[in-house]
């Protein structure tokens, strides 16, 4: 099988000024890869172009060894097999539920179909007690928690993370992390996320990507923050 993006000579640019320069990386599936670095790497950049809301100025991105970028219809049928959440995710004026059959009811599910798998959703991140609540009332925790579970409910092969945890408390930080880990084990996803935090990379990640200044590094046994994954390696 083909790895699940490629990245080949890529370069993005803002305003004129490249922002993210990839020469060669490849993402595996069922694997968990962590972007690390400070503001304004690149972590968020990379994550948009791999969604397909940033095109390249040069170079390409495969999605499972097709160009992720063609036809307008192309690319569609690519982003439905994934899913992007943001820092600060948008919550509909509506109840928890409404929210997490809203992707569901996007791609053609019936209402029936759509609560089944919605509801499993929201019982595997812990929000069952919140079904009917309005998810503009949830705390930020929950609201992640609630992007999640809207992510998940359409089995997405792979999932965009932009800071997961960087608005939310230590307790729903370990909930959101148990989530990842239970998502990868339990629908083989494989799970791209950005973090400030090199101990949640340890702890969750099998691979730790660093940007700096646009560029990208993957781990290695001489990285000076001691991390040594040892199957991380840069292609």
């Amino acid at each position: 099988m083909p790895a699940v993006f490629t990245c080949e000579n890529l370069s993005l640019a803002h305003n004129g000024a490249e922002v993210l320069s990839v020469p060669a990386f490849t993402f595996d599936s069922g694997q968990i890869y962590a972007l690390l670095g400070p503001n304004g790497s690149g972590k968020t950049t990379l994550l948009r172009a791999m969604n397909g809301f940033l095109k390249p100025r040069r170079g390409r991105i495969l999605f499972f060894g097709e160009p992720l970028y063609g036809t307008p219809g192309n690319i569609v049928a690519k982003r439905r097999r994934m899913c992007l959440v943001a820092q600060s995710p948008v919550l509909f004026d509506a109840s928890l539920m409404y929210n997490v059959c809203y992707g569901l009811r996007a791609r053609g599910q019936g209402k029936k179909q759509a609560m089944v798998a919605a509801r499993e959703a929201i019982e595997r991140v812990g929000l069952s007690r919140y079904e009917r609540t309005n998810a503009q009332l949830l705390s930020g925790g929950e609201a992640q928690r609630a992007a999640m579970a809207r992510a998940l409910a359409i089995r997405p092969d792979v999932l965009l993370l932009d800071e997961p945890t960087g608005n939310v408390d230590v307790d729903n930080t370990r909930i959101i992390e148990d989530i990842i880990t239970a998502a990868v084990k339990d629908f083989h996803v494989t799970v791209v996320f950005s973090t400030h935090s090199r101990r949640q990379a340890r702890r969750i990640a099998h691979h730790a990507v660093h940007l700096h200044s646009g560029a990208l590094h993957a781990a290695s046994p001489e990285d000076p923050a001691g991390y040594m994954w040892s199957d991380c390696e840069k292609h």
